[in-house]
């Protein structure tokens, strides 16, 4: 019984995004190709020479973007939307599970994240070709922070009452967080002051763990941002399933 909810779910999900591929997966993919074109040539002087190329150290930034922004918007909007069309109750009267309709929507929006986290990796080979230093360790950070943010996006579903609660958090928390994150310059050009503030952004370890990844160079060691990683997706995975398990907010 799982198996056949969590597929269908699964698939409902997958559809939904796919469907509309021109609106989920191109936008970030032309926009990192902007990102490409004007910061890849007015400040890989700045590089620090042990990164390489700018754009090379710009990549994995760009990607992690892609996939932090789309894996959170997909299940915050998806679920949203299932409260207010009323179909969520359909589910909830259903023999589903609170765990399948977990697992359901939060595959939807690792999915997504995917899908477009190798979209922007295909773009970033066009601007800088590199080759990839370790794929355990991107494979690793690419399907946790799909994970991790499809957590967070369920989390704001849950409590969104408009469309409007589901943009307050990438607006206001997660773009600044992910701008000042790493993703387009190094903790290591940083002032002492700055630096410290930095390391309290957990965006930091999870961008720079990727960066290893893929360039073998990090500012941090790997076992720590590995660490950050796992412990946010379980504390955001046992608050999910809290969630669905006491209907907060999911029935009236």
């Amino acid at each position: 019984m799982f198996s056949v909810a969590y597929l269908t779910l699964t698939k409902k999900e997958i559809r939904r995004f796919s469907k509309i591929w021109i609106q989920t997966i191109l936008p970030p993919m032309v926009t990192s190709s902007l990102y490409f074109m004007i910061f890849g040539v007015f400040l890989s002087s700045q590089m620090p020479k042990d990164f390489g190329s700018y754009t090379a150290f710009l990549a994995p930034g760009l990607i992690m973007m892609a996939i932090i922004n789309n894996a959170f918007a997909n299940t915050a909007s998806s679920f949203f939307q299932a409260k207010m069309l009323k179909h969520l109750e359909e589910l909830l009267v259903s023999s589903m599970t609170p765990f399948t309709m977990l697992m359901g929507f939060l595959t939807g929006g690792v999915v997504r994240g995917l899908f477009t986290g190798l979209g922007v990796l295909v773009v970033s080979l066009l601007f800088a070709p590199f080759s990839i230093y370790h794929w355990g360790v991107v494979l690793f950070f690419s399907i946790g922070t799909s994970l991790l943010f499809a957590l967070l996006g369920l989390i704001n579903g849950v409590y969104a009452k408009t469309f409007d609660d589901i943009s307050i958090i990438p607006t206001f928390f997660l773009t600044p967080m992910i701008y000042l994150g790493g993703v387009f310059f190094p903790l290591s050009v940083l002032p002492d002051f700055w630096k410290n503030i930095a390391l309290y952004n957990p965006l930091v370890y999870i961008i720079d763990g990727f960066r290893f990844g893929v360039l073998g160079s990090s500012d941090i060691s790997i076992f720590l941002s590995s660490s950050v990683l796992l412990a946010s997706c379980l504390v955001s995975f046992l608050v999910c399933w809290r969630l669905m398990q006491t209907g907060k907010n999911i029935v009236s």
